[in-house]
């Protein structure tokens, strides 16, 4: 009997909420758009569709886990978990990266389950 597998994981992961993201972030609340201040639902809809499109390139990169390590932050993580819950009807737990002293990282990750997109 075998209790070893491999599975193709990333557990270093950010989204555009992370400090460090280089590239375009979703609509925050309150930010100027054509209409005025971004309303909530203005910016739950565009953080739902960059979740979808977050899920679609890890499919398409064939990874079967990861983590979203964004530095003490968590917001985008309930974008996530809806859409792979919808997906999937999985529960993902959350995993945060933290920055320590003396210019090192620890990585705190919880992981239930299996997720197979």
């Amino acid at each position: 009997m075998s209790f070893a597998s491999r599975k193709k994981c990333d557990f270093q992961l950010h989204t555009p909420r992370d400090p460090n993201w280089q590239g375009e972030r979703p609509v925050g609340l309150g930010d100027e758009t054509e209409n005025g201040p971004a309303t909530q639902e203005q910016v739950d809809n565009m953080s739902l569709d960059w979740a979808r499109m977050f899920i679609d390139r890890c499919v398409a990169r064939g990874l079967e886990a990861i983590a979203i390590t964004d530095h003490h932050e968590m917001v985008m993580f309930s974008y996530v978990k809806q859409e792979i819950a919808q997906r999937k009807g999985r529960n993902p737990q959350p995993s945060q990266a933290f920055d320590c002293a003396y210019g090192w990282e620890g990585i705190a990750a919880v992981f239930t389950g299996h997720w197979n997109p």
